[in-house]
């Protein structure tokens, strides 16, 4: 469908994500193909799954890549299994 994004970023609100594609958006996001979606952030600063539709890739923040590394090299050896979940 015509006008429509192809592909909608959720992210928290506010957030140093949100923030660089408001200041500084890539072409894709600049010209709608790519919509980003800014959500309010839980207690955490994360954001919970969707109630609907299909989550291609989740991916924690810049900043929890660092605090989460543990989390996210499980994430890692699981990939390809029903576990290989982040929330």
């Amino acid at each position: 469908m015509a006008g429509e994004a192809e592909l909608i970023i959720v992210v928290p609100r506010g957030s140093a994500v949100d923030r660089q594609l408001h200041q500084d958006p890539p072409p894709s996001v600049a010209s709608g193909r790519i919509a980003v979606e800014r959500v309010p952030a839980n207690a955490e600063g994360g954001i919970p799954p969707p109630a609907a539709g299909e989550v291609i890739l989740s991916v924690l923040s810049p900043e929890a890549l660092s605090r989460e590394a543990d989390q996210v090299r499980r994430v890692i050896r699981q990939a390809g299994t029903a576990k290989a979940r982040l929330w």
